[in-house]
């Protein structure tokens, strides 16, 4: 009855706002001031989805200027004034389980956390061809670190244009250094907050109780080269933000990340088609007690994203896959970061969402099919299924309210709450999140449980 009650009444509250809400709305973020356009511009039926336009913007490393006046000497180019914005997000969220005696999680009675997570971003050009990006965390466990930093340096050779890219991020991995496609491969793109549940590499970079988390910490250097129908970026990478742990850092072997797309437009259509892999082993820290470890996934992914019958229409589909970690190399701790289970770590996923309104109101549902990996080593890969639904409304183009709602079927348990986005490790854990065993009952067949997300993002 509660399920139902909070249902109707997100459904009731969004139309509402849908009809009396406000018409006119003009988007205020660092980017938005800096270049005076809409947050539309760059983003496609609601952010944080990128549009052709929004990967020309980052391609050209934030420098691109507007309506502001610039400060400029002989080898200097800076807009007159520092461009900030202050995002923050409140999170409600309940689970739904089938023993209805014995709470499997704290979300099964409901929780808030209001502000789930709020930062100060700063960002934008630094110089003709340099542009910055960081976003300095209010929370209070992480209050004035520099959570997510990156300096696209930017270099043309005829018309393809070149990024070096150094970053530091404590959740996107390395993928958050240079990515412009909607299908999860990097946490900061996806159509839903439930990214687990609606994006194979969200899913399958999760860990699965491995030390890896839905959002993995990276400090790493980029190497980017982009046109407009595709890109390539090579990051060397730790996994960590080495800054922020404490003593000096020796990396005598780093991470690899590789990544490529191709994103033509046909007939209207703007279609994107790639591939990342994450590979290489790892050996860093203190020399007295350095950590090894290794990676290795890869993902496939496509999206389109177009007009049916003047509705805005984006279908996302991909697959991923974490090689699983051995009997021998579990034993002596030489672990897949991605996957220390027993067995491949696999998913695919499909996304479409339609535009009720574009620009306000959209509507999302997709689904899952995963094989969980054997994080427990009993020697059955179990299937980890999830069905999504979400609605997605923004009053202005700069505030957004979205309803996340999504079943879990399979012979498997639900069991990494940290990966729809909502419940978080501490910055620079290399452990894996204290998890619950299963959102559902004692019968696996009988359904694993339900999960609704009610969201509301504010960037001014």
């Amino acid at each position: 009855m509660r399920k139902k009650f909070l249902l109707a009444m997100a459904f009731l509250f969004i139309m509402a706002m849908t009809v009396y809400g406000p018409r006119e709305a003009s988007a205020i973020s660092a980017f938005a001031r800096q270049t005076g356009f809409a947050c539309s511009a760059c983003h496609y039926q609601h952010f944080p989805e990128l549009n052709a336009f929004g990967r020309e913007f980052k391609a050209g490393g934030f420098t691109m200027i507007g309506g502001q006046s610039l400060i400029e000497g002989e080898v200097l180019s800076l807009p007159s004034v520092l461009n900030a914005s202050l995002m923050t997000r409140a999170v409600y969220n309940n689970t739904y389980g089938d023993n209805k005696t014995a709470k499997a999680s704290e979300y099964d009675n409901g929780t808030w956390d209001f502000p789930d997570d709020a930062h100060i971003q700063f960002a934008g050009r630094a110089g003709g061809n340099v542009g910055f990006y960081t976003a300095v965390s209010l929370m209070p466990d992480e209050a004035g670190r520099a959570v997510q930093f990156k300096i696209p340096f930017v270099f043309k050779a005829y018309d393809t244009q070149i990024n070096i890219i150094p970053y530091s991020t404590n959740t996107a991995g390395p993928s958050w250094s240079f990515e412009v496609l909607n299908t999860g491969v990097t946490e900061t793109h996806t159509p839903l907050l439930h990214k687990v549940e609606t994006s194979a590499p969200q899913y399958v970079l999760s860990g699965g109780g491995g030390m890896a988390m839905a959002g993995t910490p990276a400090t790493g250097i980029a190497f980017v080269a982009y046109k407009p129908y595709g890109y390539i970026n090579y990051s060397l990478w730790a996994r960590d933000q080495l800054g922020f742990i404490g003593g000096h850092q020796h990396i005598a072997s780093p991470l690899h990340y590789l990544r490529a797309a191709v994103t033509p437009t046909i007939a209207g259509w703007d279609f994107g088609l790639g591939g990342a892999g994450w590979f290489g082993s790892e050996t860093w820290g203190p020399l007295d007690g350095p950590t090894r470890n290794r990676a290795s996934a890869w993902a496939i992914d496509a999206q389109a994203q177009g007009t049916v019958m003047n509705f805005p229409v984006g279908i996302y589909t991909s697959y991923a896959e974490a090689a699983k970690t051995g009997d021998s190399d579990s034993a002596s701790g030489f672990l897949n970061i991605f996957n220390s289970g027993a067995k491949d770590k696999t998913a695919w996923t499909i996304l479409g969402e339609v535009g009720i309104i574009p620009n306000k109101l959209a509507a999302a549902v997709g689904y899952r099919l995963g094989h969980n990996g054997d994080p427990g080593r009993t020697g059955e890969n179990t299937t980890d299924n999830a069905t999504t639904v979400g609605l997605t409304y923004n009053p202005a183009l700069n505030i957004q309210f979205s309803l996340n709602h999504s079943w879990y079927s399979g012979s498997g348990s639900r069991s990494d709450e940290s990966a729809s986005g909502f419940a978080t490790c501490p910055s620079g854990s290399l452990t894996s999140c204290p998890m619950p065993t299963t959102l559902g009952g004692s019968n696996p067949t009988s359904g694993l449980g339900q999960l609704t997300t009610i969201t509301m993002w504010t960037v001014f």
